[in-house]
């Protein structure tokens, strides 16, 4: 639990109003998604007891945890990591 709380606070302290990556770079965003992504698989698989690598959890409205918990953070920190992402690859490709 330390660890996941550790690495949520270091993500959620760089995604701070919408700005997940100074300078936009893309590579630094992947990053920080894979992260975030990683810790809130993590956090929901203890919460629901399930397998984290399943794809289908991305599905799962209780996956996204209630108000104040650490899953639910962590959900919103990688939606926002997530968000950055697709907003600097649809930069890339205009």
């Amino acid at each position: 639990m330390a660890r996941n709380s550790e690495m949520h606070d270091f993500i959620a302290s760089n995604c701070v109003d919408g700005q997940t990556v100074p300078g936009g770079d893309q590579a630094a965003a992947q990053l920080l998604f894979d992260v975030a992504d990683a810790t809130w698989r993590c956090e929901a698989a203890k919460v629901l007891k399930q397998d984290g690598n399943k794809r289908d959890l991305d599905d799962l409205p209780e996956a996204q945890g209630e108000p104040g918990t650490l899953l639910r953070t962590s959900y919103e920190v990688r939606e926002r990591a997530y968000a950055e992402l697709r907003r600097l690859l649809a930069a890339e490709n205009q």
